[in-house]
């Protein structure tokens, strides 16, 4: 792939995903939670909820050893709820039907910027939370 490569790795929450992911290897730049709410993008997906987060990004902080690995939550993430990832310790949120799902390019926009506008606010009160 390259030196310059930036490599992202699904695990669907599964440990033994992180783990590979993380190994030497393959040294994955970011990985991916699985689903997190219900998406007709993936149907046969079985959403986790918030609750398997928090225990995920400690999973990928303990195996990710000296290294910064992102977790991004995917599955059924949108304007409504993707505040909701990154309290629940996600490092940022992937969206396809809650943003492309609109008749048109302004509804696209829109969404995408109430969404974009409300992962900083999380992520900025996150960053106080930790500094105090």
């Amino acid at each position: 792939l390259g030196s310059h490569r930036i490599l992202g790795c699904s695990t669907y929450g599964r440990a033994e995903l992180v783990r590979e992911a993380l190994h030497p290897e393959v040294r994955a730049d970011y990985l991916g939670s699985g689903s997190v709410f219900a998406t007709a993008t993936k149907q046969s997906s079985v959403p986790k909820g918030v609750e398997h987060i928090m225990p995920l990004r400690n999973l990928i902080s303990q195996e990710a050893g000296q290294r910064d690995v992102p977790l991004v939550a995917i599955g059924g993430v949108g304007a409504g709820n993707a505040t909701k990832c990154i309290e629940a310790g996600a490092d940022g949120v992937a969206a396809v039907s809650a943003l492309l799902g609109h008749s048109s390019v302004g509804g696209t926009r829109t969404a995408t910027a109430e969404m974009l506008a409300s992962v900083q606010k999380a992520l900025s009160s996150r960053s106080l939370l930790q500094q105090s």
